[in-house]
């Protein structure tokens, strides 16, 4: 079975060396399935370009023997149904709205505000007791949790 790390490092060396200051590439993830299926994912502050795509998918297959293992290889960009997985797609989603599933089951809506290299906040409507009002009222609250607190980030599409 071909090594995740491997291909990480690969993708790595790749991305540091092609990589411009105006255009700058993210190893998001890299999966390798028990049938040798790989996939490479990345992602960016501007669109990813498919040539270097392209040029990433040759440059790892360069470096793996397919004699000595038969295997598929797929290099693309995060998509806007897959879930944020690492600092950088955090901060590049500051301002959009999110869907945070914790790790507890609770899942709310609100607005990414913040992003660290250790948490990350959102600011989501929660409803409030008011004294001397029947009803509750809706205010803006900040949360902040760790990465590890959040099973899901997901971009809302508001479908």
């Amino acid at each position: 079975m071909i090594d995740k790390v491997t291909i990480e490092d690969i993708a790595k060396q790749y991305i540091a060396d092609n990589t411009q200051k105006e255009q700058q590439y993210q190893l998001i993830d890299v999966s390798v399935s028990a049938t040798n299926e790989i996939c490479v994912t990345l992602d960016a502050a501007t669109p990813i370009d498919i040539d270097f795509c392209a040029n990433l998918s040759r440059y790892i297959e360069q470096h793996l023997d397919r004699e000595r293992e038969d295997y598929s290889l797929e290099v693309g960009s995060a998509g806007l149904t897959d879930p944020l997985k690492t600092p950088f797609q955090y901060r590049k989603n500051i301002g959009n709205e999110v869907v945070v599933v914790l790790k507890d089951g609770k899942k709310l809506k609100g607005t990414l505000v913040d992003a660290t290299d250790k948490d990350f906040s959102v600011d989501t409507k929660v409803q409030v007791e008011v004294e001397n009002k029947k009803r509750k009222q809706t205010q803006t609250k900040t949360l902040t949790w760790n990465y590890e607190d959040a099973k899901s980030v997901c971009y809302d599409l508001k479908v």
